[in-house]
């Protein structure tokens, strides 16, 4: 299996200059070739296959000296990543989705270079003081702050809005299987509860961003009072993107840990399969579904499941909360009610422990009939 570590990189101000410089170049080759590929499609009706793509940077490459700045592997990575855009368009087109055909990149948003290859890279030194060779960087600093293990494939160098810089490296690792527990459990995803397990577990909100909305209200009124293009209002514009990183890092330390923790504890989790996008139309629960970022978790979830060895298992969410989990009739709730209280067979319970018993009574339902 693949697997991705990620480690900072703490170059100097002229190895910053000339990554910066990779980043303008990248963007360059990116636009032209896609305008490229649009006017042979428009005046010639010709379209290019992925090894035409990479032929088509080559020569470019061989015929423009500026071009040679980036290394060959830099260039077929470009011309990779425009393949996938138009593989990207052609899917949705086909799942009758918005098409959303590929676009041309701004500068100040193309924010990675790297190879789809394990080359012009070489690790010199790990730890907290390593140091990495890349391509003519020559010695750039590199904080190892977790050992690499498995086998280098490739390699992305990535600068964040806050103006940081971190390498990935894809590896290739045996799948690490942990120790059995032969327990199964469903969740239910909420907002005055992130989780709620079938075994009755409830934890709070992750509600890190409204945390902290007073501080980026008074920085955004900042941003708004400084003139445009200044170098204050960019110093104001960074101080927002530090506050949204420093946010998103919060989060997403919660959800590995909570993550982590259940798949150490049971061996399939089931899910529920919601359509999030929908569920954000509703500007009253917009901003507590965007703090609490389901889709993230389920990523991170299912990621470390297949690290683990264990089963992440979604299904249909449709009436979960409103359903009795002991006898099945449907008792009408509204979001304001927080127990459920069947008339039926008498079951009091808290609604998300409810809904989660009932995600997993589907869940295995849905196990039995794919090992069938």
């Amino acid at each position: 299996m693949l697997k991705t570590y990620q480690y900072r990189l703490y170059p100097n101000k002229t190895q910053e200059a000339q990554m910066n410089s990779y980043l303008a170049l990248s963007c360059r080759v990116y636009n032209a070739l896609l305008e490229f590929l649009q006017e042979e499609y428009e005046q010639h009706g010709k379209s290019y296959s992925k090894f035409d793509k990479v032929s088509l940077v080559d020569q470019w490459r061989r015929e423009n000296k500026c071009l040679q700045v980036l290394s060959s592997a830099m260039n077929r990575d470009i011309a990779h990543r425009v393949h996938l855009a138009y593989d990207a368009f052609f899917r949705r087109v086909k799942a009758g989705e918005k098409p959303g055909f590929p676009k041309f990149k701004k500068a100040r948003y193309y924010r990675s270079f790297g190879v789809r290859q394990w080359g012009n890279c070489k690790i010199l030194k790990d730890g907290q003081n390593g140091k990495i060779r890349l391509w003519d960087l020559g010695e750039v600093r590199c904080w190892f702050h977790r050992p690499l293990e498995g086998k280098l494939k490739t390699w992305t160098v990535r600068k964040t809005p806050t103006n940081k810089w971190y390498i990935s490296f894809c590896v290739e690792v045996a799948e690490q299987k942990t120790a059995e527990t032969g327990k199964a459990v469903g969740i239910d995803m909420g907002i005055s509860s992130f989780i709620a397990t079938s075994d009755g577990e409830l934890m709070g909100q992750v509600d890190v961003l409204r945390q902290n909305l007073a501080e980026l209200k008074r920085l955004q009124r900042a941003v708004s009072r400084k003139k445009k293009g200044s170098s204050r209002r960019k110093e104001a514009v960074l101080q927002v993107a530090r506050l949204h990183e420093r946010v998103a890092n919060q989060r997403s330390w919660i959800h590995h840990n909570v993550a982590r923790s259940l798949l150490e504890r049971y061996d399939l989790v089931v899910v529920e399969d919601l359509q999030i996008k929908n569920m954000m139309k509703n500007h009253h629960l917009a901003l507590s579904i965007s703090d609490a970022a389901w889709g993230n978790f389920i990523n991170i979830l299912s990621a470390k499941a297949d690290e683990m060895g264990k089963i992440v298992y979604k299904v249909n969410p449709r009436n979960t909360s409103q359903e009795c989990s002991q006898c099945g009739v449907v008792v009408a709730k509204t979001l304001s009610d927080r127990v459920h209280d069947c008339p039926e067979c008498g079951l009091v319970i808290d609604r998300d422990v409810n809904a989660a018993v009932n995600i997993l009574q589907r869940g295995l339902i849905g196990e039995e009939k794919l090992s069938a």
